[in-house]
């Protein structure tokens, strides 16, 4: 009888328990006098695999180690002086927000830490700046003796993580993905509507998605990992390239262009083929009937499907795929407005309270500085973190009552600083049961950090009941303030987050538009790519959120590549001497549209058409170029909403 938990989780959940409580006793036996830290430590590294416990393992250590001396840094520089050291915390505390949310995995909570223990170290005891070098020494020592027992405890029993599974998507959803692009251009070789293949392309571009996102954990604390991630990334370009250059093409034989049509006959069938080897793990002879096939082909397909044939031989060969010698990557979205937001958002919420502390000298107004700088700062990387802080806030109240518990009942019941901490144990035991039922696991992380950074299992215990219940209701009112700021300041959400992600792309292409020097095309086309994938990923968050219908916006998402592609051959176009003036006329002015596509996407298409029209008329027919112009025109015109919802 299982009585609701989870069996599969139960384990790791109870083993993680008892390593906190190992962790929180050894602290004890070596005199440390907040041993709690080291049992928090054990419970916020805990991880499913050994490489993810490993590298978070790691961040923690070292954010700790920056923290810390930031902290010393601050009350050495400061002596002590509340005005100073709140200035100095909400600048580093707000720095650190805005820098985290522009990392990925583990270095942006490596960062968001060493914002948030600078607090924990100098509010921690602020009546006694002399013990400041001790406290932030056994803070580091405290964190080290918690990953040291995760690591025994646990990291001899997790499992590595899997890599086999990410190579078998892999080879699934190329697979897919080169069958729904042989499908689409017989189609339209037939004269048939394409549109039937959007919901298996939203798949597609779901599954590359989360195949990216799940990388960095797959291959987390492995030196020498069987996956190069930037092969796979690369992998992952091709793919969403070759679907974009799938689409034009198929527009393409919509408009009657003829010149490519016998080409892309011969590759869907060949794709067909190819793709149904690959899923019996044929790869050797896909790999050589691929190569045959692209012999005769050209354009864009062609483009994708080379650099995907590289980085399909380079991944079934264990090879890295060297950088600069393929088309397509992944170069990082990184949310500048979203952390600018961040960091504004902490320093007001810090700063709120440290003017509060200032300006009336309440005596637990520290305490309630950590839990906002805690809470403003580490959630501010979520995609919905008002909603997350609810569950915070119901399972930091039941910690922090517990703590009090513990302070005004059973720690005195202790003659000694083991007998304490052993009291503490059981209540570390009932939060690995909790967090292995449904209904209790998302408070209970939380209830344990409230819990354990409430609690000092010393004797005798510090404070009267008043004290110990005021610095408890002054902890978690903390979190409440850091809710207010997401409610007020600046506030967000996924739906937010991907609106300010559909305005970056949009902005990015009508910059390309105007700018006076032309960025690599390698690289900005890599970074589209990767805000691409986000783009899905966030509209998998959002669904019945009220956001755009999801193939609508996902569609429009991919029609950036085209219109990213006609604005670069836009710019080519103009610095070309022996262009015709008319012609050149028609390319300026379809750049100047372009810059304003956002509020005028139609106006920008029609530029694009009359470019391609006068093209056509000085070169005596279609070219690469004209098709380009028009496959970008295309994509303004059938999915206007989307560039007009992204300025909504």
């Amino acid at each position: 009888m299982t009585l609701g938990f989870d069996r599969a989780r139960l384990p790791f959940t109870l083993r993680t328990a008892l390593a906190s409580s190992l962790a929180l006793v050894v602290a004890t036996l070596l005199h440390l006098d907040s041993p709690q830290w080291a049992a928090m430590t054990v419970w916020l590294v805990a991880q499913p695999t050994r490489g993810l416990l490993l590298e978070k393992s790691l961040y923690r250590a070292a954010g700790s180690v920056v923290g810390s001396a930031v902290g010393v840094g601050l009350v050495l520089l400061t002596h002590g002086h509340v005005g100073a050291l709140v200035v100095g915390l909400v600048l580093w505390v707000g720095l650190c927000a805005g820098v985290g949310n522009v990392l990925r995995h583990f270095r942006a909570y490596g960062v968001l830490l060493a914002g948030y223990t600078a607090a924990l170290v100098v509010l921690v005891d602020l009546p006694h700046p002399d013990h400041i070098v001790g406290i932030a020494s056994e803070r580091v020592l405290a964190v080290l003796i918690g990953v040291a027992v995760s690591a025994l405890v646990s990291g001899l029993l997790i499992p590595n993580a899997n890599e086999d599974d990410i190579r078998a998507r892999l080879r699934q959803i190329t697979s897919d993905t080169l069958r729904w692009s042989a499908a689409v251009l017989a189609s339209a070789l037939k004269g048939l509507d394409e549109r039937s293949g959007l919901t298996e392309q939203r798949r597609l571009l779901s599954e590359l998605a989360i195949l990216e996102e799940m990388l960095d954990p797959h291959t987390a604390g492995k030196i020498n990992s069987r996956i190069s991630l930037r092969t796979v990334r690369a992998l992952i370009a091709a793919l969403l390239s070759l679907i974009a250059a799938t689409l034009s093409a198929a527009g393409r034989v919509r408009r009657g262009a003829r010149h490519d049509q016998a080409v892309l006959q011969t590759l869907a069938t060949d794709l067909s083929v190819i793709a149904d080897r690959l899923e019996d793990a044929d790869v050797a002879q896909s790999l050589v009937r691929l190569r045959v096939a692209l012999a005769g082909s050209g354009g864009a397909v062609h483009v994708a499907l080379e650099a995907l044939l590289q980085a399909v031989e380079a991944l079934v060969s264990r090879k890295d795929t060297p950088a600069g010698q393929t088309r397509f990557a992944l170069v990082f979205h990184r949310d500048w407005v979203g952390a600018r937001a961040a960091a504004v958002r902490s320093m007001v919420a810090v700063g709120a309270v440290g003017a509060l502390w200032w300006l009336t000298g309440w005596p637990y107004a520290p305490f309630m500085m950590i839990g906002t700088a805690v809470m403003s700062s580490l959630f501010s990387s979520f995609d919905d973190p008002l909603k997350i802080l609810r569950f915070v806030l119901i399972g930091s109240s039941a910690g922090a009552a517990s703590a009090a518990i513990c302070h005004l009942w059973l720690i005195p019941l202790a003659s000694s600083n083991v007998q304490a901490a052993l009291l503490v144990v059981p209540f570390l035991l009932l939060t690995g049961v909790a967090m292995a039922h449904p209904r209790t696991t998302a408070p209970s992380l939380d209830y344990a950090m409230a819990f354990l950074l409430l609690v000092v299992p010393v004797v005798p215990v510090h404070g009267t009941p008043v004290q110990i219940v005021s610095g408890s209701v002054a902890a978690v009112a903390g979190i409440a303030v850091a809710m207010l700021a997401f409610r007020f300041v600046l506030p967000v959400d996924s739906a937010q987050r991907l609106r300010t992600l559909m305005e970056m792309t949009i902005n990015e292409l009508e910059a390309l538009a105007g700018q006076d020097s032309l960025p690599h095309p390698t690289r900005w086309r890599a970074r589209l790519y990767h805000r691409i994938l986000r783009l899905v990923r966030r509209l998998d968050l959002v669904q019945g959120q009220g956001v755009a219908q999801p193939v609508t916006a996902i569609g429009g998402g991919v029609a950036t590549l085209p219109v990213g592609e006609a604005i670069l051959r836009l710019r080519h176009l103009s610095v070309r001497a022996d262009l015709p003036r008319a012609v050149r006329r028609r390319v300026e002015v379809g750049l100047k549209r372009l810059t304003m596509l956002s509020s005028r996407p139609l106006a920008a298409a029609a530029a694009l058409e009359k470019a391609a029209a006068s093209l056509m008329l000085a070169e005596g027919g279609a070219t690469l170029d004209s098709e380009v112009l028009r496959d970008g025109a295309e994509a303004l015109r059938e999915h206007q909403s989307f560039f007009h919802l992204a300025r909504r």
